[in-house]
């Protein structure tokens, strides 16, 4: 999984875009189509988010907005994103944790 951190954010929503960018950026399948889900998305989002993703040239198939209850997928993702929060505000247990994560490649920084 895919992890950025920003800080002093100004636009939530250019930042999620660049983060997004940044991941696919990595991915062994360029110029692949991609297809992202997030977490409480509205409709009007959708065309936003999409927008701002083809401005950083993805090709994207489809953007999607989820709720937490539709998707296992996006539940992972929320407790990976409130554990690597929990690691950037210095939280003891994650350090170990989140070292071996690393390391393992289960979760990889952009």
């Amino acid at each position: 999984m895919y992890v950025e951190h920003f800080y002093r954010i100004v636009d939530y929503t250019e930042a999620t875009i660049e983060a997004i960018a940044r991941s696919v950026g990595r991915s062994p399948h360029p110029g692949v189509p991609v297809v992202v889900y997030i977490d409480g998305l509205s409709k009007h989002m959708v065309n936003v988010v999409g927008v701002g993703l083809r401005r950083y040239g993805l090709m994207v198939g489809k953007v999607k907005g989820l709720k937490d209850e539709q998707s296992a997928l996006i539940r992972l993702s929320d407790a990976v994103a409130g554990f690597v929060r929990d690691y950037l505000e210095g939280q003891d247990y994650t350090k170990k944790y989140y070292a071996e994560l690393l390391k393992v490649g289960a979760v990889i920084e952009v």
